[in-house]
């Protein structure tokens, strides 16, 4: 969904980019979208009272500002964690290569230099030319090349082992109210548990086995060896026709995502795992992921506290205000006959 999204945002980036080349700079660009949105849209007018079919409750619009700037923020610093970790692979490749003859070898796309590990290992030429002088007799200069070459072998054998262990953990470490386990790492939101497994290049969607049931889960991958990554019951219930799994061949990453039955954090996805402290995490969630009805509850609720924040009466108090006046003059009231007086009842707000 994520990815539709992001694709259906590039529809506009031909008209986007256009308004960008006519303000030359950033801070025009965005002067222009938010004066559009003052000229030509409710986003700046504040809610008179609960049913206004215009505008919003004070600190609404802002807080949809600032979760779009955080969503972005968050997606570039993904993106930018991803190239570093692909950085850091290749050198784990260039080092772990077997060295070239003239010690000095080509490495990356950018074309820069990277000394071989037998150049790193080999000492530098004025103490070489000095242990020839002094083995020209006994052939040491043999021993000391093969000494070098067992050096070398090693540190290459330590980088492939090194290499096969970052891509098994060939993912970002980017967990979001969750924890990296051993095998895999997890993040969540109010409404689901995201998990992510690291494969080995070239692990596809029929290498990889994942059985979901209400209350246990268990994956497996089962090429290019068998290993089961999670097996056991998990910590709450999910719910099984919405969870669902991928393949990201580009990252080599198994993505599973586990919709919750209850709308609460969890502390683990497996029992008997290394739990988190939910108290140190963010429960919040974004207003847009409530129905309608919820939604308005939530605009209500903003637009009272302000109101009251500034003594001003809230939509509940506009109500009994109105019933008031309705019953000011009705039979039996010791008011009937009298102008409307609501500050000679006890009734929060100002009314003046």
């Amino acid at each position: 969904m994520a990815l539709a999204a992001e694709g259906n945002q590039a529809l506009y980036d031909n008209a986007l980019m256009g308004i960008l080349q006519n303000c030359g700079k950033l801070p025009p660009f965005l002067d222009a979208v938010f004066s559009f949105l003052a000229r030509r849209t409710d986003f700046y007018v504040l809610m008179k009272h609960e049913r206004a079919k215009m505008g919003f409750p004070p600190g609404v619009a802002e807080s949809m500002v600032l979760q779009a700037f955080k969503k972005y923020e968050v997606l570039t610093r993904k993106k930018e964690a991803e190239i570093m970790r692909q950085e850091e692979t290749k050198k784990v490749e260039r080092m772990a290569s077997p060295p070239s003859s003239g010690g000095v070898r080509e490495g990356g796309e950018d074309g820069e230099l990277a000394v071989s590990i037998a150049t790193q290992e080999t000492p530098p030429a004025d103490e070489i030319n000095q242990r020839k002088e002094e083995g020209d007799g006994g052939g040491g200069g043999e021993g000391e090349t093969q000494e070098t070459e067992k050096v070398a072998s090693k540190k290459a054998e330590g980088s492939e082992d090194k290499k096969k262990r970052t891509k098994a953990f060939n993912y970002t470490s980017d967990v979001y109210n969750g924890a990296d386990m051993d095998s895999y790492q997890w993040s969540q939101t109010v409404t689901e548990v995201e998990i992510k497994v690291g494969l080995e290049e070239g692990t596809t969607a029929k290498h990889v086995k994942v059985d979901i049931q209400n209350e246990r889960i268990r994956v497996e991958i089962l090429h290019p060896e068998h290993k089961v990554v999670l097996d056991g019951k998990l910590t709450n219930r999910v719910k099984v026709d919405e969870s669902m799994w991928n393949v990201d061949r580009e990252t080599s990453t198994l993505c599973i995502n586990l919709e919750k039955s209850k709308e609460l954090m969890w502390k683990s996805v497996l029992e008997g795992e290394k739990e988190i402290d939910i108290t140190k995490i963010d429960n919040t969630r974004n207003i847009g992921e409530f129905d309608d009805e919820a939604q308005a509850a939530i605009q209500r609720a903003s637009y009272d506290h302000h109101m009251k924040m500034q003594g001003l009466p809230t939509s509940q108090d506009k109500k009994a205000h109105e019933m008031l006046k309705k019953a000011w003059n009705a039979d039996g009231s010791p008011f009937k006959g009298t102008a409307f007086d609501p500050s000679q009842i006890q009734i929060s707000g100002n009314w003046n």
